[in-house]
């Protein structure tokens, strides 16, 4: 992990309690007075409400099931990737928000379910503090760079984005390499009423 720059996320399927637990790390961030960056994984879905139902239907027609909202045609895992790489080394990256309802919607005179346009973290935060399905994990090549140089000068280019929150899923289906292992930030997943995988 970045010592300048950390990033520190908490994975979890809805419902799990992530949000929860967002919150009231929130509350010990601001007792602290950690200045904090806060990005929800809800605003690297690949499409908005309206836009999902589409692709949802659209994928029923043509291969007989939906798409998932946790795989790679529903999200944006390389522009994830690429602020968790650039918050490492800069304290900054492109982000949005997702709009999830009317009240969020209305301060920025859009539409519920869409989402702002992207734009750049200002410089300046303690770390940026990530919530979602997805999360960040790096190859064993880098756990060997990582042993041999302090953390933060370990090479960005090796971290990952993956599905990291369904115990026991076909990570070769999902294209993820069963190889990969959690380095570069902090994670904590979160389960509700099922045990953690074992390590």
């Amino acid at each position: 992990m970045s010592q300048s720059h950390p990033v520190f996320a908490i994975t979890g399927s809805s419902g799990a309690g992530t949000s929860t637990v967002k919150n009231s790390l929130e509350h010990i961030f601001r007792r602290e007075k950690i200045n904090v960056v806060v990005i929800e994984g809800d605003s690297f879905h690949r499409y908005d409400r309206d836009s999902m139902k589409k692709a949802i239907a659209k994928s029923e027609k043509e291969y007989g099931h939906p798409i998932s909202h946790f795989g790679p045609e529903a999200n944006e895992f390389k522009k994830l990737e690429a602020l968790f790489k650039e918050y490492g080394k800069s304290g900054s990256g492109k982000t949005r928000l997702y709009l999830h309802n009317d009240k969020e919607a209305a301060f920025y005179k859009q539409k519920a379910g869409t989402f702002t346009p992207w734009s750049s973290i200002a410089h300046g935060s303690d770390m940026l503090f990530y919530e979602g399905l997805h999360g960040g994990v790096e190859a064993r090549h880098a756990l060997r760079a990582a042993q041999e140089d302090p953390p933060d000068r370990v090479d960005g280019d090796a971290v990952r984005v993956g599905v990291w929150n369904r115990p026991g899923q076909d990570l070769e289906r999902d294209g993820i390499d069963a190889e990969l292992l959690p380095i570069h930030l902090v994670q904590i997943e979160v389960y509700s009423g099922r045990p953690a995988p074992a390590s």
